[in-house]
């Protein structure tokens, strides 16, 4: 587990050498994506850099902070987004994003 702000900690690193000690598969989560955090390719390069694996994200999140929307199934071909809904400030209207045009196309298909 990696948390997205801190990055990979000595404790994972000391983690991942008694794996590959024991020859166990590895698995690696970047956590806390639902937060303001260090940019996900950035943590992904470091993961590599430093824990010396390849990486092939398996899902990604869609949005981070007070952006996120979720983070789809692996198998899912379109999601439903979660949406925050914020006032523009003097227009009364809720601000729209382009993931809530993806996710109007996903619910016509």
């Amino acid at each position: 587990m990696v948390d997205a702000a801190k990055g990979v900690e000595a404790q994972t690193i000391k983690l991942l050498e008694v794996c590959r000690l024991r020859n166990t598969p590895i698995i690696t989560f970047i956590n806390k994506m639902d937060r303001e955090v260090r940019d996900p390719l950035e943590v992904l390069d470091e993961i590599e850099s430093v824990l010396k694996i390849k990486c092939a994200p398996v899902t990604w999140p869609i949005g981070m902070g007070s952006a996120f929307r979720r983070v789809p199934p692996v198998n899912d071909e379109c999601c439903v987004l979660h949406r925050v809904k914020q006032r523009l400030a003097g227009s009364g209207s809720v601000a729209r994003s382009a993931n809530d045009r993806l996710a109007q196309q996903c619910r016509k298909k």
